[in-house]
């Protein structure tokens, strides 16, 4: 009798299951890796609109601050080269026109060691024009000088903080005179208001 060879059939069926799980895993994994980008993208959006924001807030804090430097000069011409307390004499009495005081403020008692005429509006007692910028920018710089005494009137080594006063020499050098000449120390403080109620105070010491 003859013989027929058995010719071995795959069964193709039997793996179909298995191939569909495996792409369903697959895609599983991929939605997961594709929510982690996502989350990543959105952290990184984030911190990044953060970075930003805080760089600005610097640029315009340190704005504001150079700002105060343009006080500080106005005061300084004030002392020396202004007409209302260029002189010792004219600097023995307050000036509310030049924002100057002969002594030192009586509620500068303050913390911060802040002037409260610069702290609230309504004990400012100066009637110096503020200073302004352009328009848009609304920013407004005030300054008061006080003289360090206790007292107003004529300078006193024992009622006012003091510095050496330096003596030119005939070779142009400059040398202190110990026990000999002395001046009085001025403040000056300087407030600066932006936008946003942004409020920046400088001070400085200075002498003439």
């Amino acid at each position: 009798m003859p013989t027929h060879a058995m010719t071995p059939h795959a069964n193709h069926g039997a793996r179909r299951p298995s191939a569909r799980r495996q792409n369903g895993v697959t895609l599983v994994i991929a939605l997961i890796a594709l929510v982690i980008m996502l989350a990543g993208a959105v952290a990184l959006v984030r911190s990044f609109g953060t970075s930003s924001a805080l760089v600005g807030q610097m640029a315009f804090k340190r704005d504001i601050m150079n700002r105060g430097e343009i006080g500080m000069a106005a005061a300084r011409a004030a002392l020396t080269s202004g007409k209302l307390i260029n002189t010792e004499s004219l600097r023995e009495s307050d000036s509310l026109a030049a924002n100057y005081y002969a002594s030192l403020r009586a509620n500068n008692d303050n913390d911060k060691g802040i002037p409260k005429d610069l702290i609230k509006d309504s004990d400012f007692k100066g009637t110096a024009p503020d200073i302004t910028g352009s328009a848009t920018d609304h920013v407004t710089i005030r300054y008061i000088i006080e003289r360090q005494c206790t007292n107003i009137g004529p300078f006193s080594e024992t009622t006012c903080s003091v510095f050496a006063k330096p003596k030119a020499t005939s070779g142009g050098e400059r040398r202190e005179l110990v026990g000999e000449e002395y001046g009085p120390i001025y403040r000056i403080t300087v407030r600066v208001k932006g936008p946003y109620n942004t409020t920046v105070y400088l001070q400085s010491l200075v002498t003439i």
